[in-house]
């Protein structure tokens, strides 16, 4: 699925508009909590790059957003760190400080 965008400067309607089949849907019974960990870190990691864009452009509120979105992507990781890789989820929890 192609990701939707709302024709407007604003990070917060950025990063809502955009959605993928994946991020739409709801888990399975049977998802583990590696799937939800995954789906989750995706998801972010899409809206992380869309904050690029209001970022580069000194658009206000972008700033606090993005470090929003950085802080969760770092929880997550911590949190899922025993169903993920350890070695990757400490890479990218080093990368995002």
């Amino acid at each position: 699925m192609t990701p939707m965008r709302v024709a407007t400067g604003s990070l917060r309607f950025e990063c809502a508009a955009y959605a993928t089949a994946a991020t739409l849907g709801v888990m399975a019974e049977s998802a583990t909590a590696g799937d939800a960990a995954t789906r989750m870190l995706r998801e972010l990691s899409v809206r992380l790059r869309v904050s690029e864009g209001p970022l580069r452009r000194d658009e206000f509120d972008a700033v606090h957003q993005t470090r929003i979105l950085v802080r969760r992507l770092r929880s997550i990781l911590k949190a899922y760190e025993s169903v993920l890789d350890r070695k990757v989820a400490r890479h990218w929890r080093g990368e995002l400080k």
